[in-house]
Formats: structure tokens, C-alpha cells, sequence
């Protein structure tokens, strides 16, 4: 799957995994362009910023959501609870998290996760690069490609 995002999107593809309560990118396929995002396979990862962190939060039980509240609200003094449990619902809506400049200045990620037989999210998959390259004007397209990869990740693992 991650191949296939990458050719169908010339970006770099990661797949990241849940692990207790934060997550770690497991694997990627480097975008062929030569300005490219490139991500640390094994690093731990908060679950509260970034793409693909949020796109695995937003399913998960309210509590893991509250602890990032908790955190964000500790580390940003004008912390807008309201407006992030919001974009939590708009990822549950359209089925992917949208990033740009939020863990990295000058990146950029659309992320969706996968989910196990039982309808668990176990992790996220995601496209990422430099911001400008991705435009929220054409995000949806970019997002049904990430979303379909995805699909495909949740229906191996229910197979």
C-alpha cells in the first residue's frame, strides 16, 4: 500500500502504529522528489499533533482524547479545546486528518487510519511533504488516495 500511495502521489508514504498511548512510524517510502519529508522510523510520538497522530485519536475512547486535551492545554497557554475536539469530529466525518506546519515548519501530511477485524483503530497511513506542495484546495483528492490506502490496510488485516 504504501508503494502504491507514494506512486499514485509522488509524496512520501508512512504507516504509523498505536502503541500504548502514543504512537511510532513503523515504516515509509521516500517521495522521488528531491525536496521530500523524511520521518524517524521507532521515535514515540504524542498523539495530540501531527496528521497521523490525529487521524488514530480521533477514534479512539474519549479518554485517550482528554489526555491531549490535557497536554495541549499544559503546553499552549491560548489552547482552543472547543476548536480541537471540532477537528476531531471533521476527521471522523471525512475519514482523514489534515497537517501544514504544525509538527515541522515547512511539512505537510493528509493521514487516515486502518482498523483491526474487530473495528479497533490500530494505526494510521499517511502523505506527507513540503507544504507547498499541498493545497487544501485540492486536499480531498489527495485524501481519497490516502483514505483508499487505508482501506486496503484495514481490509488485510480483517482478512
Amino acid at each position: 500500500m504504501l508503494r502504491r500511495l507514494r506512486a499514485q502521489t509522488q509524496e512520501t508514504a508512512t504507516v504509523s502504529v498505536l502503541t500504548g498511548k502514543e504512537r511510532i512510524y513503523l515504516d515509509q517510502f521516500e517521495s522521488p522528489q528531491e525536496v521530500k519529508m523524511i520521518v524517524e522510523i521507532g521515535v514515540r510520538l504524542p498523539l495530540h499533533s501531527g496528521a497521523s497522530s490525529r487521524a488514530i485519536l480521533a477514534f479512539l475512547p474519549g479518554s485517550f482524547i482528554d489526555d491531549a486535551v490535557h497536554d495541549l492545554r499544559a503546553m499552549h497557554t491560548d489552547f482552543d479545546e472547543d476548536a480541537y475536539r471540532h477537528e476531531l469530529d471533521l476527521i471522523r466525518e471525512r475519514g482523514y486528518a489534515l497537517s501544514l506546519n504544525e509538527r515541522n515548519t515547512g511539512a505537510a501530511a493528509i493521514a487516515a487510519p486502518f482498523f483491526d477485524a474487530a473495528g479497533n483503530v490500530m494505526g494510521s497511513i499517511s502523505s506527507s511533504g513540503p507544504a507547498f506542495r499541498y493545497s487544501f484546495d485540492t486536499h480531498q483528492e489527495h485524501g481519497a488516495l490516502v483514505v483508499d490506502a487505508a482501506r486496503a490496510i484495514t481490509d488485510g488485516l480483517r482478512a
